[in-house]
Formats: structure tokens, sequence, C-alpha cells
């Protein structure tokens, strides 16, 4: 199942039959079975007609709206059973300490494991860079997370490794990008964007599935409750920050995608709007019928046949 982004600002979404279609000035942007579809991110300017809305409705897909910055202003569920027993747990275990701060140590090792790991995996193909001290720091905070008595205490360790991390996270980078350090609300620079909308992807899905479950993603553990903050959402997305957004950063990149011949015209005029004419290269080859029977894979993965993720 897959999930489609609307970000096309003036395109609308209609359905005719079991089919969503995106239009724009009278072209389809996009058509796609609904089956093929299990949640809808809708940014800015984009408009839903009332019979989409209600095929998304009856099919069970969920749809988010958002700012065009990226900030969620609500969601559109289909009527779900809400487990209010599991919420009333959850809520007692919310004051539970030693429940929160255990919890919260599970947390920060797992965050702190993949700011290790990032930091190591370039390190293999950059080992001019020294990065010793960043993952002292890290391995240090990492070792006394099990003495730790206290949430507040914990937050300390957490803060100060995540410096360290993007201290070297920093290093990673082209000096012309401007980053040196973690900044938001708004992000100065193009990689602090960046890591900003890829971490509020991510919080975004988690912040779906916690309330499709039955869960509140208000109520938190190891983050503190507070007026809109869905705390428990950014209680689990901590593990997937660094190894999901920051470490999938590479310098080539290939990417693999089933298009019309409509659908590759626009790809084609968007990338060129983007990219610096004088210093990026996309290069696009075409993979026929009978080339695929040849692609060997090493590792896991397989053969793309459908699409995980549809963009407008």
């Amino acid at each position: 199942m897959a999930t489609l982004y609307l970000m096309e600002q003036g395109s609308t979404l209609r359905k005719t039959g079991h089919r969503l279609i995106v239009e724009k000035d009278d072209q389809i942007l996009l058509e796609v079975q609904t089956f093929k579809i299990d949640s809808i991110c809708v940014y800015g300017n984009v408009q839903i007609t009332t019979q989409a809305l209600a095929e998304l409705l009856e099919q069970g897909i969920g749809t988010a709206l958002f700012t065009i910055n990226g900030r969620l202003k609500g969601q559109l569920t289909p009527m779900k059973p809400k487990n209010i027993i599991l919420r009333m747990k959850q809520y007692e275990k919310s004051k539970e300490h030693e429940f929160c701060l255990t919890f919260g140590k599970a947390v920060v090792s797992s965050k702190l494991r993949g700011s290790l790991d990032v930091i190591r995996r370039y390190k293999y193909n950059h080992p001019e860079i020294d990065f010793s001290q960043q993952e002292q720091t890290l391995q240090s905070a990492l070792n006394s997370l099990e003495s730790i008595k206290t949430l507040e205490s914990l937050r300390e360790v957490e803060g100060n490794a995540t410096r360290a991390y993007f201290e070297a996270y920093g290093r990673m980078f082209s000096r012309d990008l401007g980053f040196s350090h973690r900044n938001r609300r708004p992000p100065k620079d193009p990689v602090n964007a960046l890591l900003s909308f890829g971490y509020i992807l991510i919080t975004n899905e988690i912040h779906a599935l916690l309330d499709g479950i039955g869960f509140d993603p208000y109520i938190g553990f190891y983050h503190g409750i507070d007026y809109e903050r869905p705390s428990l959402a950014l209680d689990l997305v901590e593990e997937f920050r660094h190894p999901l957004v920051d470490g999938n950063r590479v310098q080539f990149s290939v990417f693999e995608a089933l298009v019309s011949p409509e659908q590759l015209q626009r790809l084609k005029e968007r990338v060129s709007r983007e990219i610096d004419q004088q210093l990026d290269s996309v290069r696009i080859y075409r993979l026929c019928h009978e080339c695929e029977r040849t692609i060997d894979i090493l590792g896991t993965g397989e053969v793309s046949h459908d699409e995980e993720i549809y963009i407008v």
C-alpha cells in the first residue's frame, strides 16, 4: 500500500469509479486505483471534491491536511472503534515515573545507537575525517543511561549527545551549504530545511498510525505533555530520525520509478527547476521489460513492480 503526497499547488483530487485522479488546468497529473492507496497527505492549496472525500472514507483511506510549510492542520479519518480502555491505561502509565523513565531510556538508547551508526557508516568511506571526539561523547552518553534516575537528567544527557552528533554531521557537508548545527522554526539553511521536512513526514506517519490503533498521540511518556504537542508520536519518532532521515544522505543517488511518458516529462520539468544547472547532474536511464530480467540484487530487496509513494 502507498502514500499519496499532493504538493502541486492549484491541483484538484477527484474520483471516477474507484480511481483517484489528480488534475490541474484540465491536465491529468496522476490516475491511480484507490486500493493501491492507504493514506493521503495534502499540502497547501490543493482541492479535494466531496465525492473524492466520500470515496476515501468508504475505502478506509486517511487524509492529513498540512500547510505548505508542512505543519499538520488536521486529519480526516474513517470511523474506527476507539479503544478507550487502551487510552485509560496509557494515561495511567504516563503518571508512573518508573515506567516513563524506563521507556525514555529505551528511546534515547535507540536514538544514540542510530546516531553512532550514521557517523560510523560515513567514516567508513571517509577515514580522513576524525570523529573520535563526537563518538566518545555519544558512547559515554549511551553508557551512562543505566545510572540515570530522573527524566530531567535523561533529557540533559540526550541534549548534550545530540549536539555532539550534529557537530559531526555538519562535517559531512560542504561549507557552501551553510550547515554547522541544527536549527529550526524556521530552518536557516538547505540541510536544516530538508531535515525538518523529513522529521515532519515520519512524525505525521506515526501520529496517524497511533490514532488509528487507538492510542492518544498527545499523551507521551518521555516528551512532556504540552498544548498541541503530539508527545507520544515524538517519543516514537526519535529512534528513526537519524538513521531514516539523516543517514540516507548520499553523494550519488539512484531512484527507481514507474512512470508514464507524461509523468516522466513532468518529472524532468520539475527536476530542471530544482537543480543547479552549473553544478548538478541528473541522468535518466530507461529500463525495458527485457532489461528487467537481467537485474541482479545483492543483499535484501526486490525488483520494484509497484509504487509505495506517489508525489504530485
